[in-house]
């Protein structure tokens, strides 16, 4: 009797312990937050649901707390490389996850329908140009050092 009770312990103890060590979805660090956005990328490449279905609930809920929350977190931390990787892959998400219907409203100068996605990509907007803003200088180093390269014949690394 006094076996089966300290089993039990222990397993308490052990759920107690594993149930305390939930990964962080923002990961550990700047790199690890690109990776996991690589991640959901990865597996919205593979799906291949309604833009207005529900199946989308999940994808779209993990994709908001990296975007709104995770990327506040490690911003101050990030490289200008991790924050542009970050950025091309919510850029890829929204391709990806809005597609046709995205485009089409662009190019056909069809109206979106649904508010949620007008919201959206509205906050997107002040978002990709306050990280404009915010890397301007480093962006024209960047095109200036990128054209010396082309300029003297020599390879972008």
């Amino acid at each position: 009797m006094i076996w089966h009770r300290y089993c039990v312990f222990i397993f308490i103890a052990a759920m107690m312990v594993l149930g305390g060590c939930q990964m962080d979805p923002c990961g550990s660090s700047p790199a690890e937050l690109v990776e996991n956005m690589e991640d959901l990328v990865e597996k919205v490449r593979k799906v291949d649901y309604d833009p207005k279905s529900d199946q989308w609930e999940s994808l779209d809920d993990r994709f908001r707390k990296y975007y709104e929350d995770c990327y506040d977190v490690w911003r101050p931390e990030m490289t200008i490389a991790q924050k542009g990787a970050f950025t091309g892959l919510v850029t890829q998400y929204v391709t990806l996850r809005f597609g046709r219907s995205f485009f089409q409203s662009i190019f056909k100068g069809k109206k979106s329908d649904s508010k949620s996605e007008q919201e959206f990509f509205e906050s997107l907007g002040k978002d990709l140009d306050q990280f404009m803003e915010e890397n301007k200088e480093w962006g024209q180093e960047f095109l200036d050092d990128l054209m010396n390269q082309f300029k003297e014949g020599g390879s972008v690394d």
